[in-house]
């Protein structure tokens, strides 16, 4: 019976830890990321080289394609242990894959979405109204689609926003 205890006290302990301190374990697994990717510059040169021809989309999508799993996994935790990570990882991979073509993929619309929520949730009213708006216009068949039209009327009505 000590044994499970003990067990239970030092799985407890751990779980605290990781939920504590996630941020410093996540930005080591983000940082390999971004340096298997490349600056963001020289993505969105690619991204915009390949946008609209269908070859070097394809191209582009295998070659991007582990790194976004990669960040939109973390993004699955992060948004659950902490949004100041969920946060600055959004922005990076909404800067980085947003405009290009992988702007389409769901994984993207899940991280846009929930950007959308985070950022609402901090009081940032204006930057989740648009990222509401680019979800709405990005996934008009998404799964989140009628929480998003109805977070874009009540930001509107809320806040004034138009576009």
């Amino acid at each position: 019976m000590k044994g499970i205890l003990i067990v239970a006290v030092i799985l407890v302990s751990a779980f605290i830890f990781v939920v504590g301190s996630f941020g410093k374990i996540a930005a080591p697994m983000l940082q390999k990321v971004v340096v298997q990717e490349g600056t963001a510059d020289v993505m969105k040169a690619a991204s915009d080289a390949a946008y609209g021809d269908d070859a070097a989309s394809r191209a582009f999508a295998a070659k991007y394609e582990p790194f976004l799993n990669q960040r939109y996994w973390l993004g699955r935790v992060s948004r659950i242990l902490d949004d100041d990570t969920f946060l600055s990882l959004t922005k990076d991979t909404l800067d980085r894959y947003v405009g290009g073509p992988m702007e389409k993929d769901p994984r993207i619309g899940w991280l846009l979405f929930n950007r959308a929520e985070a950022v609402e949730d901090h009081g940032g009213f204006a930057e989740a109204w648009q990222c509401y708006l680019k979800y709405t216009r990005l996934f008009p068949g998404g799964p989140d689609i009628n929480t998003a039209k109805s977070a874009v009327v009540k930001l509107v009505i809320s806040h004034g926003f138009s576009e």
